[in-house]
């Protein structure tokens, strides 16, 4: 997360995120907590300091200004990963997709995980090499 918060903040260039492995609001709360370096504990019981405000604002108007684009898991999955990914890429013209975690692409219900994560990738990194983004 901090690679695309660093790559999409100084010098801006667009980055893709797919937060796969949690809600949108707990990797909001997250991304809020890293960037104002107010901890994400007291975010979560509701317990800030009045000195955490301006550090909690100042954080909310740099992510603002970022070129992250984020995608959650219902999105990415409702419309299909390679969809998703090429939608960013045209509308934003991407300089590095993250997935995060790659499993997150995976069914549950699926048996054979290393064959299946393999085969859930495929499509991204098919479009990583026509599209010359970078995938990690």
């Amino acid at each position: 997360m901090r690679l695309a918060l660093n790559a999409a903040s100084e010098p801006r260039q667009p980055v893709g995120y797919f937060c796969l492995g949690e809600s949108d609001v707990d990797f909001a709360l997250r991304l809020l907590s890293i960037q104002s370096a107010v901890p994400l504990e007291g975010m979560l019981r509701g317990i800030i300091t009045e000195a955490n405000f301006p550090k909690l604002t100042g954080a909310a108007g740099k992510l603002a200004r970022s070129t992250l684009f984020i995608r959650d898991r219902m999105e990415v999955l409702d419309m299909g990963v390679e969809a998703a990914a090429l939608q960013l890429i045209i509308e934003h013209d991407l300089e590095l997709l993250i997935v995060d975690p790659l499993e997150g692409l995976l069914d549950p219900s699926t048996v054979a995980a290393e064959e299946s994560l393999s085969e859930a990738a495929a499509p991204l990194i098919r479009l990583a090499r026509t599209t010359e983004v970078p995938l990690l």
